[in-house]
């Protein structure tokens, strides 16, 4: 129904929409007051036609913004796995959980890979603690009301305990999980945030524990935190100038 719309150069009629999808003017005009509900589809009382409505305008801005991301973030993370050795991944918010969208493997025989498309709660691991970490409180309540299935034993489940990391996140301006999403791994993630000051997602470090000392560990975060600042910087570059739909 959505795609009806595509291509149209005025708003369209129900007579119209049934043409362009092939289905009767009554189940279309049904799916329309759906679409109307929730906000995907926009009616006009005065001329009885429908046009795109402000939900379809955003989830086409969030689709674009996270293809933007990946355009702008595959050579950045490509570089960070040069420089650390590990293997490096790209992460892109959705509603409330985010989902892989780029990864550059470690060249060492052992190493920590991930599925790219995966979708992971964003209660769960190092990249999921800086996205949470820069959401609204409403946000952060939706999220901790689920339940959250424990990945490992050492996954955090308790909502208290999240609430401080993510203050302690928040402050610190990166995120380090050990085990908790994979076992015997650890995680070094940053934030990304875009041209309206919003978190986009964020990139991270999977790198093996039993490699992984406090020397090790800080020579990893500030490589992590500077290649996130200057994904930003590009992806506001490449935003600049844009109008915010939400």
């Amino acid at each position: 129904m959505l795609l009806a719309f595509a291509g149209a150069s005025s708003p369209l009629g129900v007579t119209e929409i049934a043409r362009r999808v092939g289905l009767s003017k009554a189940v279309v005009h049904r799916l329309l007051q759906t679409l109307v509900s929730t906000e995907f589809v926009s009616y006009s009382a005065a001329t009885r036609r429908y046009t795109i409505g402000p939900a379809a305008l955003s989830l086409g801005q969030r689709a674009s913004a996270q293809s933007e991301l990946r355009t702008v973030g595959l050579p950045i993370i490509a570089r960070l796995a040069d420089d650390s050795g590990e293997s490096t991944t790209l992460s892109a918010r959705v509603g409330h959980r985010r989902v892989y969208i780029g990864q550059v493997e470690s060249s060492q025989p052992i190493r920590i890979t991930i599925v790219p498309g995966q979708q992971v709660s964003l209660a769960v691991g190092s990249s999921s603690m800086c996205i949470l970490a820069h959401l609204t409180e409403r946000d952060v309540d939706i999220v901790l009301s689920r339940p959250i299935p424990p990945a490992t034993e050492r996954t955090a489940v308790d909502p208290a305990l999240i609430r401080r990391r993510l203050a302690q996140v928040r402050e610190q301006g990166f995120a380090v999980t050990e085990g908790e999403r994979v076992p015997e791994s650890i995680g070094i993630a940053a934030p990304i945030f875009d041209a309206f000051d919003e978190v986009a997602g964020a990139l991270s470090i999977a790198c093996l524990a039993s490699r992984t000392d406090e020397r090790r560990l800080a020579e990893l975060i500030p490589l992590v935190t500077q290649a996130a600042a200057d994904i930003s910087r590009d992806l506001r570059q490449l935003q600049a100038g844009r109008p915010h739909l939400g």
